[in-house]
């Protein structure tokens, strides 16, 4: 299920093999010109730079493959898509502003579409093999600067350990209840930010390229109420 909502299985392992190699020239490439550059001036400066560009290729990559791979992924004309590929979860979700191959997510099971799961994920390729000690574990987060916990529930690597996807869980709701609070929410605010905050052994920039993303909720009722009805359409399909 995870998995799923990460890239919703959208990124064939053979493509990703591909961009390994072509990344790896680029940014090999890169890396000794920026060296050349380093010495023959004499300034001693962190490569944030490639750390940086690598960061928003990853970005653009994924969000291409999806479209093309995946035709039917496609967001419709005001940003939310609603994904059915799943045979026991429907997703609705919506690219950030920010970052744009960050989403927030939220999740209906068919068996029960009055429970709505509401995540979002963020791309790092800051975080090694050390970032997997924060699965499973509470993160603190502000959510238009109101403070509030978010699990970690799944952190998948991609290209090769050069980058992670990380899942966070928000929790579970009642659907309609839910809709309606952030409904409210979206008529109070222009837009839904989140910023990962430090914690206990956790500090941000250690694992993290960029530590926030904002997300535009607008038309949120209108396609939630189609997500809604969809899930209760195939719940009843099942049942039938």
């Amino acid at each position: 299920m995870l998995g799923e909502i990460l890239i919703f299985g959208f990124i064939p392992i053979y493509i990703f093999r591909f961009l390994i190699k072509v990344i790896t020239k680029i940014f090999s490439n890169f890396t000794i010109q920026t060296k050349s550059y380093l010495i023959n001036n004499k300034i001693f400066i962190k490569i944030r730079i490639m750390r940086l560009s690598l960061f928003f290729f990853l970005h653009l990559v994924v969000f291409v493959i999806l479209l093309i791979v995946h035709p039917h992924a496609r967001a419709q004309d005001d940003g939310w898509a609603i994904i059915e590929k799943d045979k026991n979860f429907i997703y609705m979700s919506k690219n950030g502003e920010l970052i744009h191959g960050d989403r927030i997510v939220l999740s209906l099971n068919y068996k029960d579409c009055d429970t709505v799961y509401h995540l979002f994920t963020f791309l790092t390729t800051k975080g090694d093999a050390n970032i997997y000690q924060f699965e499973n574990q509470n993160i603190p987060i502000k959510i238009n600067n109101f403070d509030f916990f978010a699990e970690v529930t799944h952190i998948e690597k991609i290209l090769d350990h050069r980058a992670h996807w990380v899942v966070f869980n928000l929790g579970s709701y009642n659907s309609k209840e839910y809709a309606q609070k952030l409904s409210g929410f979206i008529e109070e605010n222009e837009r839904y930010e989140i910023s990962l905050n430090d914690g206990l052994n956790f500090e941000v920039k250690n694992y993290f390229d960029i530590r926030k993303n904002n997300w535009k909720l607008d038309y949120f009722s209108e396609n939630f109420k189609e997500f809604y009805r969809r899930c209760n359409e195939k719940n009843k399909i099942k049942e039938s």
